[in-house]
């Protein structure tokens, strides 16, 4: 039987056995190994949308009152305010009104007071002919000082009300002249106008500062008289047929010092309504609404403007229920930009929220499926420069888990 050379195989039949048998094998190998490696890269990994803080003040009327216009330009959205700088004013008409109704009242206490000192001496001079010349005149010595205590009182109320007065003309005259001086910069106002604004600034503030410096001395001058009288009292001797010499040296003034009083409380009331009158921003902020305008009448805690910050060094995230392990304090996170290029900054988790709450709607993934989720604030680096209400992706990095112990141990 002869033998028969077998037939070989082509090359190109064998590429394709390969092809068909081997590539699919390698490939899922290959696969499978790769999802392994990717698996096992990802599973400490934790995604979540953020959403640069917004911090934003609410200005409300502290009292109720009329809207008055600022000296310039009036307020618009974007402007930008200086933490201090006044955003609105409430119309100071009343609390003048009242401080010149509490001023009315001094004069007329003091008018009182002097009537009362007058009577004091003709009693006094009735009392010598029936009594002790030294006890009428020790008791005559009290009554002066205790008219002169309430005179002081009243001197210092009155003078009290005048630096109110000049308090509030200061801070017109300061708000019209740091407007003036902004339409000078611009040259749309002469160098005469600003040079009259400063100069009634300048005199207002010298009479603001004498007025408290008045009113320093006659507190001095109201504590050593008050101690002088103090002090005598106590060396009236005793008079027949007179009940105390306490009552005989002030019960007589008792009606004008609870009048005194009074007026006192209401000079504080209209201090502190001065103080409410205008309202400032509480930090660097710009107005993003504008709620109130100039003319109209606010009720207390109406709005009147919304201001938000420019810069925020902290993105406010939500970690969801189902993600684990939970985040912790110092855990690093990746804050990924969704500008373009696109910008990986890194942040620490600083606070973490002490409840589940829900997830604000911009950072659902499913605008129509609500979540909830544990909040979360990372920190931003110094040189971060993001706007307040922007979203970014995070990308939490979970710290790496410590082997426990070995069942022999």
């Amino acid at each position: 039987m002869s033998s028969q050379t077998p037939i070989p195989i082509p090359w190109s039949h064998r590429f394709r056995l390969v092809r068909y048998r081997v590539v699919p094998v390698l490939v899922f190998i290959v696969a499978a190994g790769s999802a392994g490696l990717l698996w096992r890269h990802q599973a400490g990994v934790l995604r979540a949308i953020g959403e640069v803080e917004v911090v934003r003040y609410e200005l409300t009327a502290p009292a109720d009152g009329i809207l008055v216009a600022l000296p310039g330009s009036q307020r618009q959205l974007c402007d930008r305010l200086l933490a201090g700088e006044v955003a609105a004013r409430l119309d100071d008409r009343v609390s003048a009104a009242e401080l010149d109704m509490v001023r009315g009242e001094i004069a007329r206490l003091q008018k009182e007071l002097e009537a009362t000192s007058v009577r004091t001496r003709l009693e006094v001079a009735a009392a010598e002919a029936s009594a002790s010349a030294y006890a009428v005149r020790k008791l005559d010595e009290v009554r002066q000082l205790a008219v002169d205590v309430e005179r002081l009182r009243l001197d210092l109320l009155d003078r009290q009300a005048q630096t109110q007065s000049d308090r509030v003309e200061l801070q017109r005259l300061n708000e019209r002249l740091e407007a003036t001086r902004k339409v000078f910069a611009q040259g749309a106002e002469t160098p005469y106008m600003m040079m009259d604004v400063q100069l009634r600034r300048d005199m207002t503030a010298e009479r603001l500062e004498g007025g408290l410096k008045a009113v320093q001395e006659a507190q001095e001058q109201l504590k050593t008289v008050t101690a002088r009288r103090d002090s005598a009292l106590g060396e009236i001797p005793s008079l027949p047929a007179c009940p105390s010499a306490d009552s005989l040296a002030t019960a007589f003034l008792a009606p004008l010092h609870a009048a005194v009083a009074v007026q006192e409380a209401r000079l504080r009331q209209v201090q502190t309504r001065i103080e409410q009158l205008a309202i400032r921003a509480p930090a660097d902020a710009r107005i993003c609404e504008i709620y109130r305008r100039p003319g109209q009448a606010v009720r207390l805690g109406d709005p009147i403007l919304a201001i938000a910050v420019e810069r925020s060094r902290n993105v406010i995230s939500y970690f969801r229920e189902q993600q684990a392990p939970r985040p912790q304090v110092g855990m690093e996170a990746e804050i990924r930009l969704r500008t373009v290029p696109r910008r990986i900054l890194r942040g620490i988790v600083e606070q973490v929220g002490p409840q589940i709450a829900e997830v604000p709607p911009h950072q659902l993934v499913n605008s129509r499926v609500l979540e909830w989720g544990l909040p979360v604030r990372i920190g931003l680096p110094e040189d971060a420069d993001l706007c307040p209400g922007e979203l970014v992706d995070i990308v939490f990095k979970a710290p790496p888990q410590t082997p426990g112990p070995s069942p022999a141990d």
